[in-house]
């Protein structure tokens, strides 16, 4: 029985140590960058660190990105390998720089409506038995005018227009 209670005393002590120097790994910390709207902006922000770094003949380098977001690094490699899955963004292998991310199309020919129904794939859908009620008719046309005017605005922007946009400010 003592050995038992050994080993637990030992197995306690190894836990605590790991959670304190990895604090990352934890579900709090962790919960919070798996919000959807987190989600997104920081996918945005990939693509738009990829364009200006191969604007200027590089990649998107994984430390200098987690070093500017913040957001640990196996949360990133999950969502950067979405986005490739997506086609958004593509992983470049280099011998002197190592892993690194570029825009899987040009930047002129990415338009921001085209991000967007990448990282929402689905539509908002209202079941059968809502759609004769009052709040559904009225979440059915605020959708749909929502979606036109989205297409109306973003298909006009391509990720080249917000990286003159930024570098302007």
């Amino acid at each position: 029985i003592w050995l038992y209670l050994i080993w637990v005393v030992v197995l306690i002590g190894a836990e605590i140590v790991f959670c304190l120097q990895h604090p990352e790994q934890s579900h709090k910390h962790r919960s919070a960058f798996l919000r959807p709207g987190i989600q997104q902006f920081f996918s945005y922000l990939a693509i738009l660190r990829a364009t200006q770094a191969a604007q200027e003949g590089r990649t998107l380098n994984m430390d200098s990105f987690l070093a500017e977001t913040g957001v640990p690094s196996n949360i990133m490699q999950e969502w950067l390998d979405r986005l490739c899955d997506k086609g958004l963004l593509r992983n470049i292998g280099n011998a002197r720089e190592g892993e690194g991310w570029v825009p899987a199309v040009s930047a002129g020919q990415l338009r921001l409506i085209d991000i967007h129904h990448a990282l929402n794939p689905a539509p908002m859908q209202i079941p059968e038995e809502w759609l004769q009620t009052p709040l559904g008719r009225t979440l059915n046309g605020l959708y749909f005018r929502m979606e036109r005017e989205q297409k109306g605005l973003l298909a006009n922007i391509s990720i080249r227009d917000m990286v003159r946009k930024e570098e302007e400010e």
